[in-house]
């Protein structure tokens, strides 16, 4: 169910069975701002997912995102870019990133990533900035706010599913919790 993604240009781009091959965005401007609440999977400034295989990438280039995204939803995967690009390059994020997570029927956990750039994948970054503040809010299913589960990153998602490479990238946003 692609009903999940939204994005600037595109909700969802890739396929898991095809190969689709790369996918470019060159010297590209999303000033759009994103507001989305309610049963929502992954937004981004750009695209909103990015489904990656062997056979398909996803790239940007000298691109830039001025656009504001605030997501509420039960498990946001919110990014300046995408979630699931494969590489970046000469690239800056200058909107404003925000996930809440809320608790929702009986869950006892409300979690997700909130990124400047990507938040599922190992991609690559070079010569990239992050100026926008990145933040994170968690609330229970009556909204009473709570101790932030959601992961927030300047760029990227770091644990053990992800290991993006960096070259002569700056991060001057704040991580707000």
């Amino acid at each position: 169910n692609y009903s999940n993604y939204f994005g600037g240009f595109a909700g969802f781009a890739g396929d898991s069975s095809s190969s689709i091959g790369e996918t470019k965005f060159i010297n590209c401007v999303n000033k759009r701002k994103l507001t989305v609440s309610g049963n929502v999977g992954h937004i981004g400034g750009f695209v909103g997912y990015f489904q990656k295989n062997d056979y398909n990438s996803l790239t940007f280039e000298n691109c830039i995102n001025l656009g504001e995204i605030y997501v509420m939803s039960t498990e946001p995967y919110v990014a300046g870019f995408t979630t699931g690009a494969t590489s970046y390059r000469n690239c800056i994020n200058a909107g404003n990133v925000t996930g809440a997570s809320y608790l929702y029927n009986g869950a006892n956990v409300a979690s997700g990533t909130v990124a400047g750039f990507d938040a599922s994948v190992s991609a690559s970054f070079t010569d990239c900035i992050n100026l926008g503040d990145i933040s994170a809010n968690s609330y229970t299913a009556d909204y009473e706010k709570i101790p932030p589960t959601d992961k927030v990153y300047g760029f990227s998602s770091i644990d053990e599913y992800n290991s993006p490479t960096f070259k002569n990238c700056i991060d001057a946003g704040s991580a707000i919790y």
